[in-house]
């Protein structure tokens, strides 16, 4: 996976401080030791509650599977609620340069671009559609998730 280095270079460069995406990269690869050296922000308990039990199940790049949607979604809310949108690119943006280097080891250099794109569509298809009007964090998401994929498609001949 990428050094957090890399994903603050790249983070920041997005527009997000530095600071969020140090809190980000240690929430989501190693959510124990975030919590527990962490005062909590005032978040819904039943939303940290379910956090901390993601936290411990899964452990390193929590939220990340596309296997779980629902702990995805979970993770990014919790997030949300702390760093509000920065926080949810940065974590967005750190599972998308994870998963690139995992996908990158299977593509020729000729066909990489494409595939990737089609790939992390893919993989995040979940954030790239919204399933409430109503629903004001979905609705956030959704829109931090376009922008992430956007930054990302211009610059994957750099990244």
């Amino acid at each position: 996976m990428p050094s957090w280095r890399l994903h603050e270079k790249w983070t920041m460069k997005m527009g997000i401080p530095e600071t969020v995406c140090k809190e980000i990269n240690e929430l989501v690869d190693s959510p124990r030791r975030w919590l527990n050296k962490k005062e909590h922000p005032e978040v819904r308990p039943s939303r940290f509650l379910l956090f901390c039990h993601i936290a411990d199940k899964r452990g390193h790049d929590v939220g990340k599977s596309d296997k779980r949607l629902y702990e995805r979604r979970i993770v990014l809310e919790y997030i949300y609620e702390i760093f509000g949108l920065e926080g949810v690119k940065a974590a967005i943006l750190h599972y998308v340069l994870d998963t690139m280097v995992s996908l990158l080891r299977f593509y020729t250099a000729k066909i990489r671009d494409e595939v990737l794109k089609i790939r992390l569509r893919h993989k995040f298809r979940d954030l790239l559609q919204y399933y409430s009007d109503s629903d004001i964090v979905d609705i956030q998401l959704h829109y931090a998730a376009i922008e992430v994929f956007a930054f990302v498609e211009r610059n994957l001949d750099a990244i």
